[in-house]
């Protein structure tokens, strides 16, 4: 599980006129949100691949609250590849 806040953005930019577009208004940012995530890590310890890892996730969010306008998250994925160069032998 991941929790994340982040807050509504605090200032003013002469450059972000928010009657030009919406993204622009700061009261349209900012969210909370929760996410359950499932993964799993494939390792190879021989052959051709050996010291090769495959990692996969999959995470849903279980509870979001965003401020204003904005598009919620229905799904997030991960993959990631890692190869170990070398490795200790005694």
């Amino acid at each position: 599980m991941s929790y994340f806040d982040q807050q509504e953005i605090d200032g003013v930019d002469g450059k972000m006129n928010p009657m030009m577009m919406p993204l622009f208004d700061t009261a349209n940012s900012g969210r909370s949100q929760l996410d359950l995530g499932i993964g799993s890590n494939f390792y190879v310890p021989a052959g051709r691949l050996k010291n090769l890892r495959l990692g996969v996730e999959v995470k849903l969010p279980l509870y979001q609250d965003v401020n204003g306008i904005q598009m919620q998250n229905q799904l997030a994925g991960t993959i990631g590849l890692q190869y170990l160069i070398s490795s200790y032998k005694k």
